[in-house]
């Protein structure tokens, strides 16, 4: 019989973490994700079962990130939510960059990682083609003036008809300049140069050769002072990871355009602000007349990041009281521990008293939250005795809460069996104990 107990446990162990992986993750992007907006279609992670369904039980974090990434992209925005019934939904994630073949990776501590079919991204068109600046002819500019000029002498009969020539002559001259691009005006040929300066910035921009966009902009501001240029500028700096810079030319911009009807969409940089102003300090000591002052770049990248999860962590050491109600006694236990993949977690150690010897466990948690976990333990114990040796072991169930970061309280309820000359006995076995840990 108490074989047949200890086969059930386990059976019992091996089967529960298969249950457990039979869960999955699910990804999907759906067209127009990735772009950061609110009403844009989120990425979705499922978990579902092995029929396809999703288990709305699930609360664990989930989380993505980038996987094939032809262009050296960044991923952008939340990384990491709960599960709500199963499903995570990503909503203000974008990519700086645009390239083909990206994928993305869902994971979840628990559960084995997804990795999405790859995909194209490309950065939705905002730079401002349209330099906003309309010249007009001089020469019509001309006419108006000597024509008041020749409206006034006519008053003076003496001057009317000479006046009129005088403006129909310089009219025509007026126009034929305005026609003939090679005796246009100067003030024309710098708005020209600028807008295709404009058009080829744009050009650099959409493929990601941000420096080259920056400098084809700051030429064409040589030559005229655009609005859109600033803008153009600002959303070059934004996408290459220059914060200070974008955010200043972002205010500029601003200033340059104060009615937010003609302003192009500012969400993006309005997001960039929220995120710097919660990430770095305001300087108290900035001048009130440098109102950039406080959008220092930080010292490290401050985007939101997976961390690694490790094969071997959270090593420490385990000390408590093992009870047996049957003997009635009690027995001290000292156990150096630690993680090893996810979930397991491997115990060896010393027993005091009463019975000197060496003890070791494997365990396998079942069920996690913040606060608490539920494991299955395999224990196995070989003790001395004046006289014979005592071998065997068992296996149950351990309940662990989190106390710090670094203490957690353990207890657990065992059966255990133990076999010695000529006796054999099978025995409950009642432990609670203090882990500190790294």
């Amino acid at each position: 019989m108490p074989r047949q107990l200890i086969g059930g446990m386990l059976a019992l162990v091996l089967f529960v973490p298969t249950a457990l992986r039979a869960a999955t993750l699910q990804i999907s992007i759906p067209p127009g994700a990735l772009t950061g907006r609110s009403d844009a279609p989120p990425v979705t992670v499922s978990v579902v079962d092995s029929t396809g369904a999703v288990d709305t039980t699930v609360t664990d974090k989930i989380g993505i990130e980038i996987g094939a990434n032809p262009s050296q992209a960044s991923l952008q925005g939340t990384l990491v939510l709960n599960a709500n019934q199963g499903v995570a939904m990503f909503r203000d994630v974008t990519l700086d960059r645009g390239g083909d073949g990206f994928t993305l990776v869902g994971w979840s501590p628990r559960l084995a990682d997804v990795t999405s079919a790859p995909f194209a991204f490309t950065p939705a068109p905002r730079p401002q083609e349209a330099l906003g600046y309309g010249c007009a002819s001089a020469g019509s500019g001309g006419l108006v003036v000597l024509g008041l000029f020749a409206l006034l002498g006519f008053r003076r009969r003496r001057f009317g008809w000479v006046s009129l020539m005088l403006a129909l002559s310089v009219g025509v001259a007026g126009s034929a300049n305005a026609a003939d691009p090679v005796k246009a005006p100067a003030a024309q040929q710098p708005v020209d140069a600028a807008r295709v300066l404009n058009r080829k910035g744009i050009e650099a921009l959409s493929q990601g050769r941000y420096d080259e966009a920056i400098a084809t902009f700051e030429e064409a501001r040589k030559s005229v002072n655009s609005p859109s240029l600033l803008y153009n500028l600002a959303e070059t700096h934004r996408r290459a990871g220059h914060v200070a810079e974008a955010l200043e030319l972002y205010h500029a911009y601003v200033a340059a355009v104060p009615d937010a009807s003609k302003r192009a969409d500012l969400s993006d940089f309005e997001r960039l602000e929220r995120r710097q102003v919660a990430t770095v300090p305001v300087r108290a000591a900035a001048p009130a007349s440098d109102p950039f002052a406080a959008y220092d770049p930080p010292a490290v990248d401050e985007r939101p990041s997976r961390t690694p999860r490790r094969w071997l962590h959270a090593p420490g050491v385990f000390a408590g009281v093992g009870w047996l109600p049957k003997d009635q006694r009690a027995g001290l236990e000292t156990l150096l521990e630690i993680e090893a993949g996810d979930g397991f977690r491997f115990s060896a150690g010393a027993l005091i008293s009463p019975r000197p010897g060496g003890r070791v466990a494997v365990e396998r948690r079942l069920y996690q939250e913040d606060e608490f976990s539920v494991g299955f333990a395999l224990r196995g114990m070989i003790a001395s005795f004046p006289g014979r040796a005592l071998t065997g072991g068992g296996g149950g169930f351990s309940l662990r809460m989190q106390a710090t970061d670094n203490v957690e309280v353990s207890s657990g309820v065992f059966l255990e069996y133990y076999s010695t000359k000529g006796e054999q006995l099978l025995a409950p076995v009642v432990t609670a104990g203090i882990g500190l840990h790294l």
